[in-house]
């Protein structure tokens, strides 16, 4: 009688050991998710109040203290990784 119970965990631990690389997969997939979501819907939140900061205009102080150079230092971040890749472009066809 032990020779079968042992067969039946050894089964188990074979099925259990099999299932664990798609349970790795599936929990990277959903951490993931979440850091996406998180940052999409801080992204949201950050946008709606500098909306509101925007729109209001008894906050045209805030407007000019904090959205104004946040919207600057984002514009300059495209023109910055455009200027970068271009030179590792030039670097790259140049001999």
């Amino acid at each position: 009688m032990g020779v079968l119970f042992s067969r039946e965990i050894h089964a188990t631990f074979d099925h259990i050991n099999a299932t664990v690389p798609y349970l790795r997969f599936t929990l990277w997939i959903i951490i993931l998710t979440l850091i996406i979501c998180t940052v999409l819907f801080t992204g949201i939140l950050v946008a709606i109040v500098a909306l509101l900061i925007s729109v209001n205009p008894d906050l045209s102080e805030e407007r000019k203290t904090y959205v104004t150079p946040f919207l600057q230092a984002l514009l300059r971040v495209p023109s910055k990784l455009c200027y970068m890749t271009l030179l590792t472009i030039r670097a790259a066809l140049m001999p």
